[in-house]
């Protein structure tokens, strides 16, 4: 990695698949924030303004008619085992 956490690498990929998705079905940044019930503007913002909610994200998946599984595929989380969390 580039000093980014594990967390900012997935929500970089998976915002990269996300608009590719919107890319290759032609859907605009207006369109897309009319169907998941966000403001266009929220949408715009650098970093885009936090992180999706699993479901805001299956309401992108279903905008964009993919597999959720779609925007996690290839990703590899950190090498823990159930021992490592504690507790």
């Amino acid at each position: 990695m580039d000093g980014r956490s594990f967390e900012e690498e997935a929500d970089t990929s998976s915002g990269a698949k996300i608009r590719a998705f919107q890319r290759e079905r032609s859907v605009s940044q207006e369109r897309m924030a009319k169907a998941i019930g966000l403001m266009f503007q929220q949408l715009q913002r650098p970093g885009g303004g936090g992180r999706l909610s699993t479901s805001k994200l299956f309401e992108i998946a279903r905008a964009l008619d993919v597999p959720l599984s779609s925007f996690v595929e290839g990703a590899t989380g950190p090498d823990l085992s159930i021992g490592d969390i504690g507790g």
